[in-house]
Parts: structure tokens; sequence; C-alpha cells
């Protein structure tokens, strides 16, 4: 069985990462993870923001404020329970 990859290419795509600053650790390695893994995927640095919130309740406020501006809003959070 073959699997065929096709290389992605986001180098025209505006992307938003939401990120909870709650367990600010994890956050920010995820973060930094998400980030190669644009960079490896052809996003430009000038193409993403970064909106940082005190915990996961806030995403959905700060995704709904910045749908309009991009193409995709990647949601960064640790649930701890």
């Amino acid at each position: 069985k073959k699997i065929l990859v096709k290389e992605m290419d986001g180098s025209d795509l505006k992307i938003a990462i939401a990120r909870a600053k709650f367990n600010e650790k994890i956050t920010g390695d995820l973060l930094a993870g998400c980030l190669k893994a644009l960079g490896a995927h052809h996003v430009f640095a000038d193409n993403i923001s970064i909106y940082e919130v005190p915990g996961a309740f806030e995403l959905p406020v700060v995704a709904q404020k910045i749908a309009i501006n991009v193409d995709v809003i990647i949601w960064v959070f640790n649930l701890y329970f």
C-alpha cells in the first residue's frame, strides 16, 4: 500500500495563534512546536499573529474577534484536571 504525501504550502495563508497562558510552560512548548511546524510548511513569520489570553475560557472570545482577518486560527491551550 503506497501513501503519497503532498507537500503543503502555506506561504499565502494568514495564521492567527490564540494561546492560553495558563500552564505557561506547557503552552509555551506547544506554541514553539506549532511555529516550527508552520515554518516547515512555508508559512512566513510575517503572516503569523499570536494572541495571548489568561486561560482557555477566553479563547472563543478572541477567536471570534480575529476570525474575519485570517485564514486559520490555531488554539493553543492545556486543560488541567
